[in-house]
């Protein structure tokens, strides 16, 4: 599988992918500062575990308008988005990216696009997942059960 992480944050879902599934990854992030510590995370696991890795590349962009996240979203067989903060105009336009891919099975995403997704099945189940910022930690407490989903 291609794996493609729109809104990649700091790496840890493309990461994941490469890592667990041996998919090729490819992570795009908006952000320089989150771009830099998922660049970061991908240098740890290089020492580690140097074959998941090299499967491995993160790029800095906007996945509508750059010309290698595009090419990478072409090729994808599955893309994840947590694209809770795009605007109506930006996942309309991933959408479309999306519906033009010949390689594309599987899309998930944390919030459903505005414009639909023509050629796919809508599957809206509902998976508790909670997340990092949603859930107060502690130092030195156990994970709550379930986290990460």
């Amino acid at each position: 599988d291609v794996f493609v992480g729109v809104g990649s944050g700091t790496g840890k879902v493309v990461l994941e992918a490469a890592e667990t599934y041996g998919a090729s990854s490819v992570g795009v992030e908006v952000s320089p500062t989150r771009h830099a510590l998922a660049q970061s995370a991908l240098q740890r696991v290089k020492d580690s575990n140097a074959e998941a890795a090299a499967r491995v590349r993160f790029l800095l962009g906007n996945a509508v308008e750059d010309a290698d996240a595009r090419a990478a979203l072409q090729a994808a067989t599955v893309v994840f988005s947590n694209n809770v903060l795009f605007g109506d105009e930006l996942s309309s336009r991933l959408a479309e990216q999306l519906q033009e891919s010949s390689t594309l099975r599987v899309v998930v995403v944390a919030r459903p696009f505005v414009s639909g997704l023509h050629g796919f099945v809508a599957d809206y189940g509902y998976l508790p997942c909670p997340m990092s910022w949603q859930v107060p930690l502690q130092a030195g407490k156990p994970m709550p059960p379930g986290f990460p989903c």
